[in-house]
């Protein structure tokens, strides 16, 4: 058998059939390679499109995050004021109502979800330093929305001062003190926080959205008509 298959070799007809096989192998591995590629190729561009899209359709939402952090360093302080003037009520064991108390708008906003796939698929469009640049504020708006969750908490124990609910024990004037000890406090984050997202905004060409809070707040940032 062995000698059949060295003469089939010799003759040169084996020689042809390993040529065509080797022909025929490498004609189907670059068919593969190719379509490989091509099917690469579009996912990359439809990621892209996906991260083109994406950004268009969150500028608004962008805008708003500055917006917000435009709102803090304008209406902090007198927010602050406000906390400090029932820190002191609660610490000359003063009532106050619901009313006189007020509630401070504390607006919350969308943050885009980036997969890591996005991500890629952006730098490529807009280059490493844009994205930065984006994530910044993103990463921002989470730790606002962290920090006015916490101001929403202690400000809801300011109402142990309403008569309305009973009588204030010592232990709630003293309860009350901490609160806006706490909400002065974390106001003054959310105002440092505005001289992070401005220079950002700048380089990225956003500007705070002229719809943010329309009626909603007073100049003090204090809801209208809480009652």
């Amino acid at each position: 058998m062995f000698h059949a298959v060295r003469q089939w070799w010799s003759n040169g007809r084996g020689k042809v059939t390993a040529r065509l096989f080797l022909f025929e192998f490498l004609v189907v591995m670059a068919g593969v390679l190719a379509a490989q590629w091509l099917q690469q190729r579009q996912q990359q561009l439809s990621l892209r499109e996906d991260a083109r899209s994406l950004l268009a359709a969150s500028r608004e939402s962008h805008e708003y995050m500055i917006a917000r952090s435009l709102h803090w360093r304008i209406h902090g302080p007198c927010v602050i004021a406000r906390a400090e003037a029932i820190a002191r009520a609660a610490g000359e064991g003063r009532i106050m109502t619901r009313a006189e108390i007020g509630r401070p708008a504390l607006p919350s906003t969308d943050v885009v979800n980036w997969t890591p796939a996005l991500v890629g698929a952006a730098i490529d469009l807009m280059g490493t330093a844009k994205v930065a640049d984006y994530q910044q504020l993103e990463a921002n708006a989470l730790i606002i929305d962290g920090i006015t969750d916490r101001i929403s908490g202690d400000w809801a124990i300011f109402n142990l001062l309403d008569p309305a609910y009973g009588k204030p024990s010592p232990q709630d004037f003293a309860n009350v003190r901490l609160a806006a000890i706490r909400v002065a406090s974390n106001v003054r984050v959310l105002q440092f926080k505005y001289g992070e997202d401005e220079p950002v905004a700048r380089r990225l060409g956003l500007k705070p959205s002229p719809d943010f809070g329309t009626g909603v707040f007073d100049s003090c940032g204090m809801l209208r008509n809480w009652k």
